[in-house]
């Protein structure tokens, strides 16, 4: 029946009421889930992300004078006791989580968790195992590895809000086809589960990647325990992950600890991830003790990322470009949300590397940083990642800029740039991007591009973008436009189904996001997909968001499944959201 606030309509608005404890009494730790106040752009709001696997109990159903239904949920931590019980799925329907070769277990521990190990054991090409929610206790982590022992092609387990009891982890270093670890949601206590004993700690690993995810009172004796008891040993470790957001008591002391006492000393690390964001105590010794002794001579891939470390100057980012530090092929660098470094910093880091083949960088959000730095690329780049995000002083002036430094870029193999919510936008920016640079790129195979609550952007960007630019890139195998909020009508969307997807007839992977462009309606749908995406003969995934189109009706869903979706022949991943299209009902459906 309709609510009040709606009382024609068959539909209830519901309001989902969901209590999240913040500390787990038992335990006395955070519960796991990600707060993402620092990054919504509600800043009054307080808002997490609940991780895969979440259990919820119900708490009761109630109406408002609105007549909103509310429903009150309860998130639940122990959900391996709920599996006990039979009050959820075990392994969270396992056989649907494998892959040729890699397999995923959910919410389990004891024997089951070991049972869920031999169900794939028949699978002799597995090589990744994931572990989230798991409880391993017991002898559980003991049979489990006399399992692992029979399967030789594994290399790699991952292990996302696992609890450890005991040391009982260590046993896992007597597999030695295990090369690759990864620990994800570790709790301040890590170290007595990781390295019960110094010397027995993973020494045939080559790739390592721990999260210490908002341990917001992590100890400086943690960090000197994790260099002496872990890193120390790793003499054979190329690969290494350290993600350290929101660990609001990581200081420049432990940065110097971590440099001198662990990274130094890992001479074969070809590859280094260090996730600094919200650190907000670091400042500019952190990176100079980086500079001095953290980067080994081997290193030619690195990737940095201090948001919202506010501290962190130019005198920072310019104590890694001081000296030759190395021979990067690959540098990604995330800034978002600072606002004392420049562009010039910017410009004298990149240079210092001219034979960069990957680069990726993340300025959302950041008031200082303009198109200047950006002027001078390595023209060695096949890859490249800008993300602009929100950053209010770019205008079509400093796109132009930008699209003129990509002319350069003649071995570039993948594009991907964010300008999302850049207000100042307008199509004069897109139209050149589209015929100065796209169409110089012929190389391209895979190529994003984000314009997301550009709300002055309209159907002659979506026209240039398609008759000038993506025609022209026959070469592209992936595709993922953004235009979301964007002024666009049926025009724009039929420039792009008929202009530019006939001509991409490599493509295999297509994302297009048209969230709240609300002027589209059937029309445009059914010509999208019975001319437009016929032509992608190759296509194997398709992902449309069409929410908020309340324009669509159950016409343009039969025309969809009738005459679109049955001419994809290849397509193995679909994803279309139709929510909130308020004329397309069950019978649609």
């Amino acid at each position: 029946m309709g609510g009040e606030a709606y009382p024609n309509d068959p539909k209830v608005p519901v309001l989902f009421k969901i209590e999240v404890p913040l500390i787990n009494p038992t335990e006395n730790k955070f519960l796991s889930h990600i707060d993402m106040k620092p990054y919504s752009e509600f800043k009054m709001e307080n808002e997490v992300i609940l991780p895969p696997g979440s259990v919820f109990t119900l708490q009761g159903v109630d109406s408002d004078k609105d007549g909103y239904m509310i429903i009150k949920l309860k998130l639940i931590s122990d959900v391996g006791a709920l599996s006990h019980e039979g009050l959820i799925m075990q392994g969270a329907m396992q056989s649907k989580m494998m892959t040729e070769t890699e397999a995923k277990i959910m919410c389990m521990d004891g024997n089951d968790l070991v049972e869920a190990m031999r169900h794939i054991l028949g699978n002799s090409l597995i090589q990744e195992i994931e572990f989230c929610l798991c409880k391993f206790d017991g002898d559980c982590l003991k049979k489990m590895t006399e399992v692992l022992q029979t399967m030789n092609a594994i290399e790699r387990l991952k292990f996302i809000s696992c609890s450890f009891t005991g040391n009982n982890i260590i046993q896992l270093n007597s597999l030695n086809t295990i090369q690759k670890i990864g620990i994800v949601e570790l709790d301040r206590n890590f170290y007595k589960v990781l390295f019960p004993q110094k010397g027995l700690c993973w020494s045939h690993l080559t790739s390592l990647d721990l999260a210490f995810v908002n341990i917001s009172k992590i100890a400086s004796q943690d960090i000197k325990t994790l260099c002496t008891d872990c890193l120390q040993n790793l003499s054979q470790l190329e690969s290494l992950g350290l993600d350290f957001t929101r660990c609001f008591q990581f200081i420049d002391q432990d940065m110097a600890n971590l440099c001198s006492l662990g990274l130094q000393n890992l001479t074969k690390l070809h590859s280094l991830n260090l996730n600094l964001t919200s650190c907000t105590a670091l400042t500019d010794s952190s990176l100079i003790s980086l500079s001095a002794q953290g980067l080994p001579p081997l290193l030619n891939s690195l990737t940095l990322a201090f948001s919202s470390c506010n501290l962190i100057t130019d005198n920072g980012i310019s104590s890694l470009s001081s000296r030759e530090l190395l021979k990067l092929a690959s540098l990604s660098l995330s800034i978002c949300y600072t606002s004392n470094i420049s562009d010039q910093s910017i410009v004298n880091l990149i240079a210092q590397y001219p034979s960069l083949t990957f680069l990726a960088l993340d300025f959302s959000h950041c008031s200082q940083i303009s198109h200047q730095s950006l002027k001078c690329l390595p023209t060695t780049l096949a890859s490249l990642k800008l993300h602009l995000a929100d950053c209010k002083q770019l205008a079509d002036s400093s796109i132009i800029s930008i699209s003129t430094s990509l002319l350069s870029l003649t071995q570039l193999t993948s594009l991907d740039i964010s300008l999302s919510m850049c207000s100042q936008l307008t199509n004069q920016a897109i139209s050149y991007l589209s015929s100065q640079t796209l169409q110089s790129l012929a190389n391209l195979t895979s190529f994003s591009l984000d314009l997301g609550g550009c709300r002055v952007i309209t159907d002659d960007a979506l026209k240039d973008l398609a008759s000038a630019g993506l025609k022209y890139l026959t070469k592209l195998t992936s595709l993922s436009l953004n235009f979301e909020s964007c002024d666009l009508t049926n025009e724009g969307l039929n420039a792009f189904s008929l202009t530019a997807l006939p001509y991409l007839y490599l493509l295999q992977s297509l994302s297009l996001n048209l969230y709240w462009c609300s002027f589209i309606n059937d029309e445009a749908l059914i010509i999208c997909f019975t001319k437009g995406l016929p032509n992608l003969k190759s296509l194997t995934s398709l992902n449309l968001n069409l929410s908020l189109l309340w324009r669509l009706s159950d016409q343009g869903m039969q025309v969809l499944c009738s005459q679109g979706l049955s001419q994809l022949a290849h397509l193995q991943s679909l994803s279309i959201d139709f929510s909130r299209c308020e004329k397309i009902t069950d019978q649609g459906l």
